[in-house]
């Protein structure tokens, strides 16, 4: 068995600081399992890069992500590169197998993702698709017809809705908001599905006010760009974690349970 007593990690001062005393400094202060599970993630995605032959990067797709992180951070000088990689105390090669890894680790990520991508884009959709609303919040339900019928005969949401909210006593609140369609209670989500951008959806009651709206836009969600990377991401973290509860994990000679980061909280205000 190791004695990480026996095992300098870091030396500050002249003081050799063994493995047991870093490894005492994350469990007091809360941030060993958390450092474990961190350990382990990198560990699975490392054997997972190793044992695939589908992530090939091909040397002009290396080299554009190497620019383009150039361009990104005013990298773009020679000059300039050059100290940044003595500051981050990296020299070149190792620069390009840091991008060799991300790069391999997006590809995995798509790859992993890709047979539930769709069913949790469906999934989460209503709360995806934006609509934007202009509405009158009015004083009563008599009002709120009064205004719905108003608006049909002049076919003019603007003037009537200036004309009860500049009223002597306004009885309308004007509001402009977007919204999720998820944020939507659902007799509205159901009237407003079958009208068009421009048009008027009321008198509908909504969380005991009676409100009539007009619908300004309408942007559907589409599975592509930051929402498709955002989904990736969460079905790949999920794959993760159903690899970390399948292994035995071992700090020396002791058991190490897989945890939640629920479970991570919990178990740092403890310690």
């Amino acid at each position: 068995m190791l004695d990480f007593e026996q095992i300098s990690l870091l030396t500050i001062d002249d003081q050799s600081i063994s493995l047991a005393t870093v490894l005492q400094y994350f469990q007091l202060s809360g941030k060993l399992m958390p450092w474990i599970r961190e350990v382990v993630e990198q560990h699975i995605v490392f054997q997972a890069i190793q044992s695939r032959e589908d992530l090939t990067i091909v040397e002009s797709e290396l080299d554009q992500a190497i620019i383009n992180f150039r361009l990104n951070n005013q990298l773009s000088d020679a000059d300039v590169f050059e100290q940044w990689l003595l500051n981050q105390g990296i020299d070149f090669a190792t620069l390009r197998s840091r991008f060799i890894i991300s790069l391999k680790i997006e590809k995995l990520k798509a790859l992993i993702a890709e047979p539930n991508l769709q069913a949790l884009f469906d999934q989460q959709k209503l709360s995806r698709d934006q609509i934007e609303l202009y509405y009158m919040i009015a004083s009563s339900h008599e009002v709120a017809q009064e205004i719905q019928h108003k608006i049909e005969q002049t076919e003019n949401f603007e003037q009537v809705a200036r004309e009860y909210a500049l009223a002597e006593a306004p009885q309308v609140s004007l509001v402009r908001r977007a919204f999720s369609l998820a944020q939507l209670p659902e007799n509205l989500r159901n009237a407003i599905a079958s009208k068009q951008i421009g048009e008027t959806v009321g008198a509908i009651e909504v969380e005991e006010r009676w409100c009539v709206f007009r619908i300004e836009a309408f942007t559907p969600a589409v599975l592509d760009g930051e929402l498709k990377l955002a989904l990736q991401n969460q079905l790949f973290e999920q794959w993760v974690a159903e690899q970390i509860h399948q292994l035995s994990i071992r700090l020396g000679g002791a058991q190490v349970e897989a945890v939640s980061p629920v479970e991570e909280r919990e178990l740092a205000t403890t310690v």
